[in-house]
């Protein structure tokens, strides 16, 4: 039998022991090799590094609010799978600039379970 790649994922949040518990239970539920940033600026320094399967990002980060960030990200890395999540609802400008389903966007807080399976139906891993 053949094991299968793990999934790369980035999420970038300023909320720590948010993204800590998403990580883990990532990591645990889908074998993933799941990395942290807390700023706009370091997760563009990672897309840039390395190729990942899904970034997870929190609309707001505390060096670019609004989502200016994902715009950017959006221009340079077109083919980068995408899960937003964030305590407000995402503005029509930046859902259309970035062609954001709403299935790809979590308002938090949210059940684990859907973002397992909303990352399984965007990536194709397997549950």
């Amino acid at each position: 039998m053949s094991e299968k790649n793990p999934l790369y994922i980035l999420i970038a949040d300023n909320e720590l022991f948010f993204a800590e518990n998403v990580a883990r239970y990532l990591s645990n539920e889908l074998q993933a090799r799941v990395e942290h940033v807390q700023t706009a600026g370091e997760a563009r320094e990672c897309l840039a590094q390395k190729r990942y399967d899904l970034l997870i990002s929190d609309l707001d980060l505390a060096d670019s609010p609004g989502g200016r960030w994902l715009r950017d990200m959006a221009r340079r890395y077109p083919e980068q799978n995408l899960i937003i999540t964030s305590a407000r609802e995402v503005p029509q400008s930046i859902a259309g600039e970035l062609k954001i389903s709403p299935e790809y966007y979590l308002e938090k807080p949210f059940d684990l379970t859907e973002l397992k399976a909303r990352i399984v139906r965007l990536t194709g891993a397997e549950k």
